[in-house]
């Protein structure tokens, strides 16, 4: 998605990237190859392209991660949940497992 006036979801603020974004794009490398895998070696340039913002992955979002209740037990699903609970942020998804976690999403 690009936050751009065509986009559905309207800049009002600052868009933040999780970094885990570009660790997530890299994993199918190891079998037989990502589309993904050269924005993931260039993730803050593509970033800083499209005016979003970093986000790290803190020691505080990790084990918020690890302490998450529920039935999701993805990894990366479990960061993105845990930096938007504690970061007070929305998360843009279209999986309605997040629902479950009582986030705002956007993305139906």
């Amino acid at each position: 998605m690009v936050p751009n006036s065509s986009s559905p979801f309207p800049r009002t603020s600052s868009w933040l990237g999780s970094s885990l974004c570009a660790f997530s794009w890299t994993p199918t490398r190891c079998f037989g190859g990502s589309p993904t895998i050269h924005l993931a070696l260039r993730f803050d340039a593509v970033l800083a392209a499209e005016l979003f913002e970093s986000l790290p992955i803190t020691s505080a979002h990790a084990a918020r991660a690890g302490l998450l209740p529920g039935p999701h037990k993805d990894p990366f699903d479990r960061t993105f949940i845990a930096q938007a609970q504690a970061e007070n942020l929305p998360i843009l998804s279209n999986d309605s497992i997040f629902d479950t976690y009582k986030l705002r999403r956007l993305w139906d």
